[in-house]
């Protein structure tokens, strides 16, 4: 048997696959429009990689931006990335991120399938270290996933501005916040679960329930990203 043959083998033996679709209440955009602005913003939420690793995001949102032509309002500006065709996605990444949050929150509650090792052996809830177990089994198998309305991808955004107050060394500063809103809007995405007892597809399920409340992309503590309905296919199942 040659690599080929054998990667396609021991691939459909390895993962269990989900098409999930999202349906989105509304979502604030969290990319900085400015492009000064982009270096400092991956550096702080993605400290887990490597150097080359952010270099590499920060050209791939640098390439993502749409063209501004005042300076002063992209400062103060949080968008939503955009391909050639100024259609708008997520990076599958940011997906990634909410399956891990919630399996961070659910840890101690989630359905373990009755087939856990440790401190939970012979429990039907609760999972240890549930946030680096969906790290390291779970994945969002596109990069780019677009935003849809009625079927068509979205390529026009409401602009929203609120006042921001902050207090810095030299004092109360408030500044005016410009935020790209989508409302009613789908994604549509492949999930990738080995498949293992360590992340069984109870928990999957029960990720997905709570990241309907838990919410998608920035504002959320004011309320935003927040799912009308959660649709899951299981469109592959390994045979034990």
């Amino acid at each position: 048997m040659n690599f080929k043959e054998f990667k396609q083998q021991f691939q459909d033996e390895l993962y269990e696959e989900y098409r999930v679709k999202l349906r989105l209440h509304d979502i604030a955009g969290g990319t900085p429009m400015s492009p000064d602005l982009i270096k400092g913003w991956i550096d702080a939420t993605c400290k887990d990689k490597s150097d080359e690793e952010r270099a590499k995001l920060v050209e791939a949102s640098l390439e993502a931006l749409p063209d501004i032509s005042e300076e002063k309002a992209a400062r103060s500006w949080v968008g939503f990335k955009r391909n050639e065709n100024g259609e708008f996605f997520i990076d599958g990444r940011c997906i990634k991120a909410m399956l891990k949050e919630g399996g961070n929150i659910l840890k101690e509650i989630i359905p373990n399938g009755g087939k856990q090792r440790g401190k939970n052996k012979g429990k039907d809830k609760g999972i240890t270290a549930l946030k680096s177990k969906v790290a390291d089994r779970v994945f969002v198998v596109e990069h780019q996933v677009y935003f849809t309305r009625n079927g068509e991808r979205v390529k026009e955004a409401q602009l929203e501005e609120r006042p921001v107050h902050a207090m810095t060394p030299q004092g109360p500063r408030s500044s005016l916040k410009r935020t790209d809103i989508l409302r009613d809007v789908d994604v549509e995405f492949t999930v990738r679960r080995l498949a293992t007892d360590d992340v069984p597809e109870e928990a999957l399920y029960a990720i997905l329930v709570y990241a309907q409340q838990l919410g998608l992309g920035a504002d959320r503590s004011q309320g935003r990203g927040t799912m009308e309905d959660i649709d899951v296919e299981k469109t592959k199942e390994v045979k034990r």
